[in-house]
């Protein structure tokens, strides 16, 4: 988990304006999405009757409305989210289902983009890395200043 690598208090995610969040495997990853999605408002039915169950009608119905709030997107929820299917040789077939999380915006619920059947993405995926990555040139001890 972040918790576990990171700790606590890790400052990835939370300087992340564009979160994916794919099915996870674990409760406590589950727990985390279900918050990040938010809450909604569902109305909640519910009929009671009066009279005695031997007579052929019920003596009095009632129905009362009522606002709930629930998680837009329960812990159970997300890990029943579909994952990609995958044909015999371990090859992914269809997209899996995923939550996208933008900083002041709603969570998108919606479909992995597979790259390898988009053009755009694999023209993308076909751009070599680089040949060396940055280099450190110097190294600042803390409280020290640099000029340039």
């Amino acid at each position: 988990s972040r918790e576990t690598g990171y700790g606590h208090d890790e400052s990835i995610t939370s300087n992340c304006h564009v979160q994916n969040a794919y099915p996870p495997n674990r409760v406590e990853t589950a727990e985390h999405l279900s918050r990040l999605t938010g809450q909604t408002t569902v109305v909640k039915e519910q009929i009671t009757t009066s009279g005695r169950r031997t007579a052929a009608m019920l003596g009095q119905v009632s129905r009362t409305y009522q606002e709930v709030q629930r998680p837009l997107l329960t812990p159970d929820e997300c890990l029943r989210m579909p994952g990609p299917k995958k044909n015999d040789k371990g090859e992914i077939e269809e997209a899996g289902d995923m939550v996208i999380y933008v900083a002041g915006y709603p969570a998108i619920y919606g479909k992995q983009p597979l790259y390898f059947k988009d053009p755009v993405f694999q023209a993308r995926a076909a751009i070599p890395a680089p040949k060396a990555t940055d280099r450190l040139r110097q190294v600042v001890e803390a409280g020290e200043g640099i000029t340039i």
